[in-house]
């Protein structure tokens, strides 16, 4: 009974011990993820609060690339991201209704067939491994040819734009 009740023991505090690294591992991801932007780029958040990155940081504009690189390539009919201009942020949200803090941002955005588009993203927030990260959707306006973000890319702007 007693060897019983000491194995026991054993695997309660080999848990705990498991349980209590991964979060002091997420706590040093956060940390380091926070002080990587603003390293790269002191003005990557608006506040010491904020848990994500502006429109115009290089990490935001990066994950816009990414994200349209990603898409089925006839999507947008073969075209391909070639810059962002004119980059502005449209609208903070944090705690409302959501807890996720979310950022909205407008572009002008010139792509491989020479033309410039109106584009709109937001960057939210994410729910991965205990919250440490963040990610994008983006909207071409004019280019979402199957709405998944509703008219005028309505998904992805500011609620004030419904």
């Amino acid at each position: 009974m007693r060897n019983s009740l000491h194995k026991i023991m054993k695997i309660i505090l080999g848990s705990l011990a498991i349980a209590l690294a991964t979060l002091s591992i997420a706590s040093l991801t956060q940390s380091a993820q926070a002080a990587d932007y603003n390293h790269k780029n002191p003005t990557a958040y608006t506040t010491p609060n904020d848990r994500i990155p502006y429109c115009d940081a290089t990490s935001s504009q990066s994950a816009v690339a990414s994200r349209i690189a990603k898409a089925f390539y006839d999507y947008y009919e073969g075209r391909e991201l070639e810059a962002l201009h004119l980059i502005q942020e449209t609208g903070y949200r944090i705690d409302n209704p959501s807890p996720l803090a979310r950022r909205y941002c407008q572009a002008a955005a010139t792509l491989s067939d020479g033309q410039n588009y109106q584009l709109y993203f937001s960057i939210v927030e994410d729910l991965g491994l205990f919250g440490v990260t963040w990610d994008v959707e983006v909207c071409i306006l004019g280019l979402d040819k199957y709405h998944v973000y509703g008219g005028k890319c309505r998904v992805v702007r500011p609620p004030s734009y419904h």
